[in-house]
C-alpha cells in the first residue's frame, strides 16, 4: 500500500479550534466559539483525527461513537464518520484518502463490524466502500390541500412546552417510538444536548425551535419539534413551518401530530425534512396526489468485518 506523504494522527482538545477552521474552510462557514464549546462536550479526541502538511492542518475528518439496530432486533456498535474536509489547496492530493483510510483501521481495531455516515457529496465514498443503506424523503405540502381524511380530534391533548420541559420528556418518546427499527439509533445524553442547541445563525431567519407534545391518559406518546418563518406576500400570509423532528409511538399520536402542524394559522407551506422513504403521511391525507416527496440517500453503511 502506497505510504501517504502527509502525517494523521489524533487531535487533541487543544487543536480542536483549528480543526473547525479547516471544516469551515472546506463546507464554507465561519466557526464560532460558542458552537465549538457544545460540539466539543461531544467529541472523541481519540477518533478525531487530522492530516497535516508539514506543521499545517490540511484535513480533518473523524468518528462518534453510536450503536444501530439491524434485522432481528439487534444493535451493532459503529463509528459515525463526521467532519471530513480538506483545504481547498490541497485536494486531489490524498489527504481525504489517507483519513478515511486510518478511520476504517480503527473500527476495525474497536471489533466494529460496520462504518456509516451521511454523505455531504454523494460522489466521494462509493471508493472508500460505502453504499446508501437507508434512503429517505423530504416531504412539503401547501396548507390549503393539507386535510386529513380522518379529521376527528385526538384522543388526547396537544401541550406547547419550553425547552426544559421537552428535554425531560422528549428522550423517552423517542425510545418507544424508534425501539427495533432498523437503521435507528439511541441517543445518549450528549446526543440530545446537540439535538437542543438552538444559536439564531443557524435558524435561517426562522423562529426558534417550537416544542409541542401529545399525551394520551396523562403520557406522552409523540412530539414535533419546528419552526415558523414568518412572510407574506403584500396582504396574505406566506409563512412556512418548518418540521425537524416528529415521533410517535403509534399511529393515532402520529395523525394527531400531523393533523397539529396542518392547522398552525398564517402558514402556506408545511415542510419536513429527514423522513424515512416510506412516509405513512400518505395514507392519511385527504388528497395525498399534494404531497411532494423529494427522495435522498440517508445513511452510507460499509461493511468492516464479513
Amino acid at each position: 500500500m502506497e505510504q501517504s506523504p502527509f502525517l494523521v494522527r489524533a487531535i487533541v482538545p487543544e487543536e480542536f479550534a483549528s480543526w473547525e477552521a479547516v471544516i469551515g474552510a472546506s463546507f464554507g462557514f465561519d466557526s464560532r466559539p460558542e458552537d465549538q464549546e457544545v460540539w466539543k462536550k461531544r467529541a472523541e479526541f481519540d477518533r478525531y483525527l487530522a492530516a497535516f502538511d508539514g506543521d499545517d492542518m490540511v484535513g480533518t475528518g473523524g468518528a462518534l461513537t453510536f450503536s444501530m439496530a439491524v434485522p432481528g432486533g439487534t444493535c451493532l456498535p459503529f463509528g459515525g464518520v463526521t467532519a471530513v474536509a480538506t483545504r481547498p489547496t490541497h485536494r486531489r492530493r490524498g489527504v481525504l484518502t489517507a483519513i478515511m483510510r486510518r478511520l476504517q483501521e480503527q473500527g476495525v481495531e474497536r471489533g466494529e463490524a460496520i462504518s456509516a455516515l451521511w454523505a455531504a457529496e454523494s460522489l466521494i465514498y462509493r471508493r472508500f466502500g460505502y453504499g446508501v443503506a437507508i434512503e429517505g424523503c423530504s416531504l412539503k405540502i401547501e396548507r390549503a390541500h393539507a386535510a386529513l381524511a380522518d379529521d376527528r380530534p385526538p384522543a388526547g391533548r396537544l401541550r406547547q412546552v419550553a425547552g426544559e420541559a421537552a428535554r425531560a420528556v422528549f428522550p423517552g418518546v423517542y425510545a418507544r417510538a424508534t425501539k427495533g427499527i432498523p437503521g435507528t439509533m439511541p441517543r445518549g445524553d450528549l446526543d440530545w444536548e446537540m439535538y437542543f442547541y438552538d444559536p439564531e445563525h443557524w435558524r435561517d431567519g426562522a423562529s426558534a425551535h417550537r416544542y409541542v407534545v401529545y399525551e394520551r391518559d396523562g403520557k406522552p406518546a409523540g412530539y414535533v419539534i419546528y419552526r415558523q418563518k414568518e412572510a407574506w406576500e403584500g396582504d396574505y400570509p406566506h409563512s412556512e413551518v418548518r418540521i425537524g423532528d416528529l415521533q410517535a409511538v403509534d399511529g393515532e399520536a402520529y395523525r394527531a401530530l400531523w393533523r397539529y402542524c396542518f392547522g398552525i394559522d398564517l402558514v402556506w407551506m408545511i415542510k419536513a425534512g429527514s423522513r424515512r422513504l416510506r412516509e405513512p403521511l400518505v395514507l392519511l391525507l385527504k388528497d395525498p396526489r399534494w404531497l411532494q416527496q423529494s427522495r435522498v440517500d440517508h445513511i452510507w453503511l460499509r461493511l468492516l468485518d464479513v
